[in-house]
């Protein structure tokens, strides 16, 4: 995705925007070129979205799930509904703006 750039009014200090700004490539440890614009190329339609964790028996989440990231890829021949997995957070592109939804933890209610 890239770094997030948030964009804000410079009288109120609200946002007003918000995109990734992002490199096509990176390096990884090794000094090894990785691509990182896999997802704006046909060639990567194949996959519909990536799902990511930073969880770790270290980093355990405070409500399971929230931990989760999910990308869509707005290439994808077969692209998931957005809500798809309905934890964490879910990122996606509108034209050229990211989109991103936060689900909160829902209580199930008396059965």
């Amino acid at each position: 995705m890239g770094n997030l750039v948030v964009h804000l009014d410079r009288e109120t200090g609200n946002q007003v925007g918000l995109h990734a700004d992002y490199p096509d490539r990176i390096n990884n440890l090794k000094g090894a070129s990785i691509k990182t614009d896999v997802f704006l190329s046909p060639s990567y339609a194949h996959i519909s979205a990536v799902v990511y964790s930073y969880a770790d028996w270290i980093n355990v989440p405070s409500e399971p799930g929230k931990e989760f990231m999910l990308v869509h890829n707005p290439m994808a021949t077969n692209p998931l509904p957005r809500g798809w997995l309905s934890a964490g957070k879910e990122y996606w592109m509108e034209g050229s703006e990211l989109r991103i939804r936060e689900f909160k933890e829902q209580s199930s209610g008396p059965n």
